[in-house]
């Protein structure tokens, strides 16, 4: 609870450093201070020495400094902004009404700060500019608005300029100012302000009494100072002796010199003990010592200073409310006093009467009332103690014995001409989605719905069901879809959201309450990247990383800490650089580009993972998992994909859904039993799905309607195989059916169909999956033709379409340019645009020839002639075998024909007969891409015995 003078200095070297951040601390009920001002207010400037044979180079920590209160804690970064995190009870926090947080959360309206401090429940931040800012609590007057009502944001103090340091105690502030006089307001019960009186003041007043201060420091009720010949002064309760006078009682309100305190450097205060720091780096300790706080290896309380023994290196100090922690030349630091929370950070709760050793390597130094911090040369920020409010930072309420580092925050920040580009996301891609008992999905360039549509989700207006898949053409150029319980939300490649179906809360961003049966723009929401849609809520992925939520806030799934819903959306404090979200019924996810995961909202049953069931309202990092490349949230439970291909799961566990062989909830993630190869996974009620590296889609959990796709209606603990699903890419879960999707575009479906969510034109529940078909129109010249299935898959899967009088034209010849389009198509290969002076069908070659699936002779053809069934084979052969797809390799047309027949790609025409020259139509030409897309999935073609006796003749 004190805060010094800062020494300006341009010096870059390692001891230099050091002693510069170390200057700018500020504890609550303790921090040190530096004598930095001579007796006529000028500026001491002084150069520390230290071990020239240092290597270690310091970042320019500038203004980094950490403090904290009863359970809060502040962090003022090297570019002046402040952060605060933890307990938030009247406001202190600066960001809010009671926001508790558990991750670092900017206070906003602050800049060019140069010193925080901390008192119990309130707190104080310098301006470079010497003005002086307080929030929190101000029952006592100690925010010094002339009022006793509480500030909950930054409010700048009237009539307070000049100051150059800052201390809070725990009710009661001080302020020094550049001409070395001290300003105090706040409580004054025990005269800790120093005026002479026992009355609380409201407003700061100036104390006449003593001038050429260079340093102050606030404790419990008890303020310290460095006079002009680098004594103590010290005034307020002295009940143990913290006054450091034996002649005095129990309290002064008047400056009192403290005995043995000369050739002083810093001081410090705890809440009922005093701490100085002299010249030739001892320690020195007077006050209350019933926690061993004094370090003199005894519990004696002392109302004069003794010095510390054994310590001759100290260059910084600090002291919580019964602790101490001090910082040696060599950048180790060590603590004596109160232990009950690990705020001594040896590993154990042990309370120590003598110096002991805690960690190294460290620049800068703070204290809170029963937490520690210290900042590390390169930025870092690592705490340990008292956590129950979230005081640490690190996403949770556990108290730490050991030093935790504080993620994905730093102390440092570079100017943007030393920082690598920014962050920024790309729109991600989800072409899948299922919803309650309702798909979706983004499929040929349209949007296809289907299932459920009691509020409008489907798009169609609300009314019936629909067991057929149907297009939605009011949207376009669809990136990601997504599906709430009763919502439906599309993100567009432009990062606009449109929305339609349930909007109970404004889940659909329009800031309305109005359910809407058809597509509509959100117009609430830009920049974004990735979307996900929760029971009545929505959350938002921008393109800077940060996340946003809207609608319904019962169970804390806004994220901001408070119990409000919202109609506009809210920034989740504490989330940034995140590259993808998901949603549960009442809790999301979000996924970090560190790899690490977070989450909020209800936690009923252990879904967020942080080894509790409490409701989370602000995001907590699940601290044991890493290495994660995707998430995904069922109702009460949740998924993680690690970059390894295993898959952790936490939360409800009644059906098996964790698929740790086990019916029992978990709080904390565990793995599920073997699945190493996962490259997707989603989470319904109560099951859980993944896609393998094979293709193939394994399930766990509840089956009472067939989810899970094994052909029973058994759960199952651990994974089992759904039957039949080749090339899967993607999976979707709805609360009790399940969705697949194919790198071929095949969309594939099982579980249950009360709604028509499998879309097959029934309303009866599978056990085992099937394709969906519907996603094209029939074409008149189609129906009843021989190639009539190969003709709606190709236009099913997009590379292929019918001409806009609605007809297919299956006979017409297909030319070697057509073939090569259809081919780059449906396998999928990168092309690129034509230039202004290329034939159309250029990039397409080109495509074909970078893959393999032609050499260099072929690629000089005459693209716009018929192409042959000898050169379809040639390119079909080499797609089908990766052996062929080198630059060097030659097929001849008597190898291609015979592979093909083997492979059963062709067939002969009469009596087998192989007829290589002979053109091809488009029926023809689609039906032998089908056969290739199923072979390089797998499949097994039957192959026609008299083509294959004549294609061995030829060879």
């Amino acid at each position: 609870m004190s805060r010094n003078r800062r020494k300006q200095n341009t010096g870059r070297r390692l001891a230099y450093w050091l002693v510069v951040a170390l200057l700018l601390q500020t504890i609550l009920l303790a921090s040190n201070v530096y004598a930095e001002a001579s007796p006529d207010g000028e500026a001491v400037k002084e150069n520390a020495q230290t071990d020239s044979t240092s290597s270690t180079v310091i970042p320019s920590l500038g203004y980094a400094q950490v403090t904290g209160g009863l359970s809060h804690t502040v962090a003022l970064k090297s570019d002046g902004s402040v952060w605060t995190w933890g307990d938030a009870l009247h406001g202190k926090l600066g960001t809010g009404p009671d926001v508790q947080r558990y991750v670092p959360t900017r206070v906003k309206e602050l800049f060019d700060i140069t010193a925080v401090a901390a008192g119990m429940n309130h707190t104080l931040a310098l301006r470079k500019d010497g003005t002086v800012w307080a929030w929190g609590q101000n029952s006592k007057g100690q925010i010094g608005d002339g009022s006793k009502e509480d500030r909950t944001t930054p409010y700048q103090i009237e009539y307070l300029s000049d100051v150059v340091a800052i201390a809070a105690g725990n009710n009661h502030s001080v302020a020094l100012k550049s001409n070395g006089t001290i300003v105090t307001w706040g409580d004054n019960s025990k005269g800790q302000l120093g005026n002479g009186t026992y009355d609380d003041v409201l407003k700061p007043a100036q104390l006449t009494s003593i001038s050429g201060i260079r340093g102050i420091a606030a404790g419990g009720n008890h303020t310290l100072a460095i006079a002009s010949d680098k004594f103590v002064l010290a005034w307020g309760d002295n009940t143990y002796g913290q006054i450091g006078d034996a002649e005095t009682q129990s309290r002064t309100s008047r400056p009192t010199r403290v005995n043995f305190s000369h050739t002083t450097k810093a001081i410090a205060a705890g809440s009922n003990f005093s701490v100085s720091l002299k010249e030739d780096g001892t320690i020195w300790t007077w006050g209350y010592n019933v926690s061993g706080q004094l370090g003199n290896g005894n519990e004696e309380a002392r109302n004069f200073a003794q010095m510390v023994v054994g310590i001759k290196d100290a260059i910084s100090i600090s002291a919580g409310n019964s602790h101490t922690i001090i910082q040696h030349k060599d950048g180790s630091i060590s603590g004596w006093g109160l232990n009950n929370y690990g705020q001594l950070g040896t590993g154990d709760y042990k309370n120590s009467v003598v110096d002991v050793s805690i960690m190294r390597n460290v620049a800068v130094i703070g204290t809170g009332h029963f937490h520690s911090m210290a900042i590390k040369p390169d930025g870092t920020l690592w705490m340990w103690g008292n956590s129950a409010l979230g005081q640490l930072g690190d996403g949770t309420a556990t108290n730490r014995i050991l030093p935790i580092l504080v993620p994905r925050f730093s102390m440092v920040t570079l100017p943007p001409e030393q920082t690598v580009g920014s962050f920024s996301n790309s729109v991600i891609s989800k072409p899948l989605a299922s919803g309650d008992s309702f798909n979706l999905v983004w499929k040929n360039n349209k949007l296809w719905t289907w299932g459920e549509n009691l509020y409008g989700q489907l798009g169609l207006s609300a009314g019936s069901a629909k067991n057929m898949p149907v297009s939605i053409d009011s949207v376009d150029q669809i990136a990601a879809v997504s599906a709430g319980t009763g919502h439906t939300l599309v993100l567009k490649k432009d990062g606009t959201v449109w929305s339609w179906g349930l909007n109970l809360s404004g889940q659909l961003a329009d800031n309305t309450l109005i359910n809407k049966g058809t597509p509509a723009s959100s117009p609430l929401l830009s920049d974004v990247t990735d979307i996900a849609g929760g029971n009545l809520f929505t959350i938002a992925l921008k393109k800077d990383g940060t996340v946003w939520a809207i609608g319904d806030n019962t169970f804390g799934q806004l994220g901001n800490g408070s119990t409000k819903s919202s109609l506009t959306p809210v920034e989740i404090p504490g989330l940034f650089k995140i590259k993808e979200i998901a949603a549960g019924y009442n809790h999301a996810l979000a996924l970090a580009n560190d790899g690490t995961v977070w989450s909020w909202g209800d936690n009923s049953n252990g879904q967020l993972g942080d080894g509790s069931t409490s409701l989370r309202r602000s995001a907590v990092q699940l601290t044991d998992l890493s290495n994660v490349k995707a998430i995904a949230a069922g109702r009460n439970h949740s998924l993680a994909l690690k970059s390894d291909g295993t898959v952790w799961d936490w939360g409800y566990n009644a059906f098996g859904q964790l698929g740790d062989d086990s019916t029992t909830n978990r709080s904390a993630p565990v793995k599920a039993i073997d699945i190493n190869d996962a490259i997707a996974i989603a989470g319904g009620n109560y099951h859980s799905l993944v896609a393998k590296s094979d293709g193939t889609v394994w399930a766990w959990g509840a089956n009472t309607f067939g989810q899970l796709g094994d052909d029973t209606t058994a759960n199952r603990k651990r994974a089992v195989q759904a039957k039949d699903i080749r090339g899967a890419s993607a999976v979707s879960a709805g609360s009790n059916h399940s969705a697949a999707l194919s790198a071929d575009g095949t969309v594939w479906t099982w579980g249950a169909n009360m709604s028509g969510q499998l879309g097959d034109g029934t309303f009866k529940n599978r056990t085992v999956p099937a394709a969906v078909t519907g996603f094209a129109s029939s074409f008149s010249d189609a129906t009843g033709h021989w190639a009539e299935a190969a003709i709606s898959a190709a236009v099913d899967k997009g590379y292929v379409d019918g001409y806009p009088d609605g007809t297919f034209q299956p006979e017409r010849t297909v030319l070697r340019a057509e073939f090569a389009k259809l081919t780059a198509a449906a396998l999928k290969l990168p092309v690129n645009a034509p230039s202004a002076d290329q034939a159309w069908y250029k990039p397409y070659a080109d495509a074909l020839l970078k893959a393999g699936y032609i050499g260099q002779d072929d690629a000089a053809s005459d693209w716009m002639e018929p192409i042959t069934r000898t050169e379809m084979a040639k390119i079909t052969v080499r797609a089908t075998n990766k052996e062929l797809q080198t630059a060097n390799t030659v097929v001849t047309e008597q190898l291609a024909m015979l592979t093909a027949v083997q492979k059963g790609i062709l067939q002969g025409l009469e009596n087998g007969d192989l007829a290589p020259q002979a053109t091809t139509n488009r029926a023809q030409a689609v039906t032998i891409i089908e056969r290739v897309l199923a072979l390089n999935t797998g499949s097994t073609l039957p192959v026609d015995s008299k083509a294959l006796v004549n294609a061995q003749k030829a060879k």
